[in-house]
């Protein structure tokens, strides 16, 4: 009888770290360079889908690290400025969604990768 709830809690307890709850998603690392026409945009959307949001700037040379600053100034992004194995660890989750917004991978693609929930 023992073992059976030991088994039980165990199953339980796999299952609420692999499958989070409703509504209750990975938090969102979003690896950014020169996209400062995009990222604002990608940001929004993955917090609607209930993604809270990192963002990390490679060294851009547009407009990315003022808009950055500007959705961390308001809340909607928290923005490091480490490098990514910093930037996982601040996140303080179990799991971490890492997506790439720079010159080769674009919104599409970086939103593509998301499971919105629709």
């Amino acid at each position: 009888m023992q073992i059976a709830l030991w088994l039980a809690i165990a199953v339980l307890a796999i299952v609420w770290i692999v499958r989070p709850s409703a509504g209750r998603r990975p938090p969102v690392l979003l690896l950014v360079r020169n996209r400062g026409e995009e990222v604002e945009g990608v940001i929004r959307a993955l917090r609607l889908t209930g993604h809270s949001v990192a963002a990390l700037d490679l060294g851009s040379a547009d407009d990315t690290p003022r808009i950055l600053n500007q959705l961390a100034l308001d809340g909607t992004a928290r923005v490091d400025d480490g490098g990514v194995d910093e930037a996982i660890f601040a996140a303080d989750a179990p799991a971490v969604l890492v997506l790439r917004l720079d010159e080769r991978y674009g919104a599409a693609e970086a939103l593509g990768k998301v499971d919105t929930g629709r």
